[in-house]
Order: structure tokens, then sequence, then C-alpha cells
């Protein structure tokens, strides 16, 4: 939901929320301005 509401914003989402490889949390990466990427970590 996060992800969605960002791209609706014109946010770069290069990587969707979704499980890390070999685990079970999930993580997007989300662009600012300058092109940083910043890593979105949903807590359970």
């Amino acid at each position: 939901a996060v992800c969605d509401a960002m791209e609706k914003e014109g946010i770069p989402v290069p990587r969707p929320a979704g499980p890390m490889k070999g685990g079970t949390r999930v993580i997007a990466f989300i662009e600012d301005p300058d092109g940083y990427k910043i890593e979105l970590v949903q807590r359970n």
C-alpha cells in the first residue's frame, strides 16, 4: 500500500515490496530526488 501511494506521487520504486531472498522479512526500495535508494523494511 505504501509503495503504491508513493508511485502515485511520482516517487520511483525500483524494488516493490516483497520478501527478501531466503527470508520472510518484507522490504522495498524507493529513490529520493538525487537518485539515492532508501530501503523500507516491514516490521512484524
